[in-house]
């Protein structure tokens, strides 16, 4: 706050409210598109619609103002990040989970089954591009 003035997105931590965190689809009349939030805010109170930054929480919003709190995602990660490899190979999502856990030899098989056309050498050069990208986001 004393750096840059105002409230960052990240900025407010645990909403208070407990619940589990794992992803689930939000659903109603007035949403056109399926859209993934924290399981316990699909059933809370504050979850509002903003027209600029999607769904947010509205708790304790005479505290932030217009720059309203994020969803409570909690402790909740991805199984993996979904990255691609450049046209014209195939990505599966599978290469990204196999690339998360560290393990090469099923990245390997995964890579030639969608990409049978091309080395072993290849695979394990992009595998390396794929962990070098993972060790970047965690930095």
């Amino acid at each position: 706050m004393e750096e840059v003035g105002h409230y960052l997105y990240l900025d407010y931590g645990y909403c208070g409210i407990p619940g589990p965190t794992d992803p689930v689809i939000y659903r109603d009349q007035f949403v056109v598109s399926e859209v993934e939030i924290p399981r316990k805010c699909s059933t809370c109170v504050y979850i509002a619609f903003d027209r600029v930054r999607g769904f947010c929480c509205s708790k304790d919003s005479e505290k932030w103002g217009y720059f309203r709190r994020g969803l409570d995602w909690g402790a909740w990660e991805r199984d993996s990040i979904y990255l691609e490899l450049p046209f014209p190979k195939i990505t599966t999502r599978d290469l990204s989970v196999h690339a998360k856990s560290g393990d090469l030899i099923k990245f390997i098989k995964e890579y030639r089954r969608v990409n049978p056309g091309l080395s072993i050498e290849e695979a394990k050069s992009d595998y390396r591009h794929f962990r070098d990208i993972l060790a970047r986001m965690s930095e």
